[in-house]
């Protein structure tokens, strides 16, 4: 290096010009003052050139020592670039909050060509092949226009009830039945679930399908041959579980998040899969998008993000199993993510939550 050459050549020449070997030396200036001098700028000189040449250890991301991090998820090693192109070109609606009051949007799956709908928002399902949407609306079912418009009333509840968690399979809506009970101080509680059906068109009147339990939401395939929903069989914790109806109506816990609560429970539209929301332990925190496989037994983290996971939604007609979320790493942000089973999910849209695509 020059400058400790430099540094020696400045020192030699101070220790000159004190020891009088340049010039008359310092009168009053005693020997053992100048040795002094000399030692504290020789420590002085040692200190910087010790500071200069200290190795850096902080970790760089383009060194073998940045790239030993501590073990962890992080959202860079979930998140690809590209969404699906099979739902690419997919309608999607999605509600955006962030002003204060919740607006309904469309987009693409890719999040391409977004536009404002509606200055209302909020959960509900997409009527097959139609512009339209069933929604819980005070209290009975609706369908409406995405635009807003209404349609028709699909349920009247008697006094004293509430419809609720509506599914389509075919040409039949299945659905919650809550009996809302007040207790007083302007407060209600809704109790009683019983799962019900009526004819998409309105020929027929409801009527309730036997259960051996109660379900408190419920999801169906295309064809209704699977049913899904939250439950509480072989629930000792009495946290909220979800289970398969089968063909007799006795209700199968789906395992995989014991101990904890599993909601938003979504069957897929060819009935292979059931997608939940759980807290269960996992490594990236928060509560995550679980995938089970009705023929195999088998539950998979879909979401592996960090913060929560909520909200699945199938693509029908999609030739993979492929699926929306919402994701919100922070009490103030979300958005939705889109991806098929198998592969990372991707970010479609940085703010919306309850993603409903529309049929094709």
């Amino acid at each position: 290096m020059v400058w400790p050459a430099a540094a020696i050549i400045v020192l030699g020449a101070v220790a000159a010009m004190l020891n009088g070997w340049i010039g008359p030396r310092p009168k009053g200036l005693p020997v053992w003052s100048v040795a002094l001098m000399l030692v504290a700028l020789t420590v002085c000189l040692v200190g910087v050139w010790v500071v200069r040449n200290w190795p850096d250890r902080r970790p760089d991301d383009n060194t073998e020592a940045g790239a030993a991090k501590p073990p962890g998820p992080s959202p860079t090693e979930t998140i690809v670039s590209v969404v699906p192109p099979e739902l690419a070109s997919r309608i999607l609606l999605s509600t955006d909050d962030s002003s204060g009051s919740p607006v309904l949007f469309s987009s693409r799956g890719d999040g391409s060509e977004r536009r404002r709908v509606r200055d209302w928002g909020g959960p509900g399902i997409a009527v097959p092949h139609s512009e339209t949407l069933l929604l819980a609306w005070n209290g009975r079912l609706e369908i409406r226009k995405v635009t807003g418009e209404h349609v028709r009333t699909v349920t009247l509840p008697p006094k004293g009830y509430t419809d609720e968690s509506p599914a389509i399979a075919g040409g039949t809506v299945y659905f919650i039945r809550l009996r809302v009970k007040d207790v007083g101080g302007g407060t209600s509680v809704a109790r009683d679930p019983r799962l019900m059906n009526i004819p998409l068109d309105g020929t027929a009147r409801e009527h309730a399908v036997a259960t051996s339990a109660a379900l408190g939401s419920v999801s169906v395939s295309s064809d209704g041959s699977v049913k899904a929903g939250t439950c509480s069989v072989d629930d000792p914790g009495n946290v909220g579980t979800a289970c398969l109806v089968g063909a007799d109506g006795r209700l199968t816990r789906i395992p995989g998040s014991d101990g904890s609560t599993m909601s938003d429970v979504a069957v897929s539209p060819d009935g292979r899969h059931v997608a939940y929301s759980s807290f269960a332990e996992n490594p990236y925190g928060g509560s995550q998008v679980f995938v089970y496989d009705v023929r195999t037994g088998h539950t998979a983290d879909f979401s592996r993000l960090p913060g929560n996971n909520d909200q699945p939604a199938w693509a029908p007609g999609s030739r993979r199993s492929c699926l929306a979320f919402h994701h919100s790493p922070t009490d103030e942000d979300s958005s939705v993510y889109v991806g098929c089973l198998g592969e990372a999910a991707s970010l479609a849209l940085p703010v919306g939550k309850y993603p409903i695509w529309l049929s094709q």
